[in-house]
């Protein structure tokens, strides 16, 4: 399995998390030996726990920041029209990229949970290599699916909540 290791981090709670995450024939992020996402504060304490472990780093990609903070302020008052597609889906994606993780395998093709929501969100992304030139999707949400993406969000957002290990380089 031959694993290219980038840098990720995320923004939750007001915090910026850096971590490693992996692509190879599916996504996850690099654990611990007890199922956790080791987390740092800065990218050179990321970068030295990647060394002393022996990851090497994926160097022709700047990082993304995720920022889950957009969903914990849209779950204080949940409303159809101000849903963020992007974020809310790489939420979604990043928190399944853990479950894969964990089990070492690709669940995606596995993960039925939210079908006509995920899809709705995928068009809403308009993103130009699927959205014809001039061309723009704007999902309209009805009350129940509001409510499943507010399940799905809370989900997700869990995930990191309970699973990012914060961790320093004296302590490895």
């Amino acid at each position: 399995m031959n694993r290219k290791f980038f840098r990720c981090c995320i923004q939750l709670n007001r915090r910026l998390f850096y971590t490693i995450w992996y692509d190879n024939d599916y996504s996850g992020f690099h654990l611990t030996d007890g199922g956790l996402i080791p987390a740092f504060d800065s990218l050179s304490e990321l970068n030295k726990y990647a060394a002393e472990i022996g990851i090497r780093l994926y160097e022709g990609y700047d990082y993304i920041t995720y920022d889950f903070d957009v969903v914990v302020e849209w779950l204080k008052a949940p409303k159809g029209k101000t849903i963020k597609c992007s974020e809310f889906l790489n939420l979604y994606n990043l928190a399944g990229d853990f479950r894969n993780a964990l089990a070492e395998q690709n669940l995606d093709i596995l993960d039925k949970s939210y079908p006509v929501i995920l899809e709705k969100l995928f068009w809403g992304c308009n993103n130009p290599s699927v959205t014809p030139p001039g061309k723009k999707f704007t999902p309209v949400w009805s009350k129940a699916q509001v409510r499943q993406i507010r399940r799905a969000m809370r989900e997700s957002l869990l995930v990191f909540e309970k699973n990012l290990y914060l961790m320093s380089c004296e302590s490895i």
